[in-house]
């Protein structure tokens, strides 16, 4: 806490209807007499490429059923790719409309539960497809299944019904996340932060 959660390492948004003036005087009423604190270095951390599988098992007592993870390691949050894959994910298996979801666990009933979602961060991310298999079937069923969706999105153009719903998914996610003065002040943090562009709140929906 004292190295990192110091004001030169910090963003402090102000958002709404304010007055400026009065703004700046809060601001210096109860934040200025915090130190400053040591500079802190930013660093950039390259990773070796992964060239094999790594398996790893852990079992729980409590839990009765087994669930499968695959993760993959991904480029950075401010990368076009991380854009993709989380369009990628909405295809895949936002909601039960998704085509993991409709075929896997409505059609085939391999599955209880499937998933696949994008977490960026600011250096590497990770890509996680999840599942848990119904009696009868195993985890590498569910696993192979889904691998199945995955060349299927990479080999095949999505359907112009698809494009439209991945369309309004996105707009409408845009709109809520703005929606609120909360929602407006956390995403300009990020994007100043984050990405170094506080102008995406304009444009990151083009």
């Amino acid at each position: 806490n004292k190295k990192f959660y110091i004001p030169n390492n910090a963003v402090l948004v102000v958002a709404g209807d304010i007055d400026i003036d009065q703004t700046k005087k809060w601001v210096e009423k109860y934040y200025a007499n915090i130190p400053k604190g040591t500079p802190i270095t930013h660093q950039k951390f390259e990773e070796a490429p992964i060239t094999q599988t790594i398996k790893a098992k852990y079992e729980d007592p409590n839990i009765q059923l087994p669930m499968i993870v695959a993760a993959y390691r991904t480029p950075a949050m401010t990368t076009r790719e991380a854009r993709v894959l989380d369009l990628v994910s909405s295809i895949l298996s936002d909601g039960k409309s998704s085509r993991m979801y409709k075929r896997i666990v409505d059609e085939e009933k391999k599955a209880m539960q499937i998933g696949a979602f994008n977490y960026s961060e600011e250096d590497y991310g990770v890509y996680f497809v999840y599942g848990i298999p119904m009696p009868g079937f195993t985890p590498q069923d569910v696993l192979a299944a889904a691998d199945e969706e995955i060349v299927k999105l990479q080999t095949e153009l999505i359907s112009d019904r698809e494009l439209e719903k991945l369309k309004n998914q996105m707009e409408s996610t845009y709109v809520n996340a703005n929606a609120s003065v909360e929602g407006i002040a956390d995403n300009l943090s990020t994007y100043y932060l984050l990405y170094g562009d506080t102008n995406l709140i304009n444009t990151e929906i083009n």
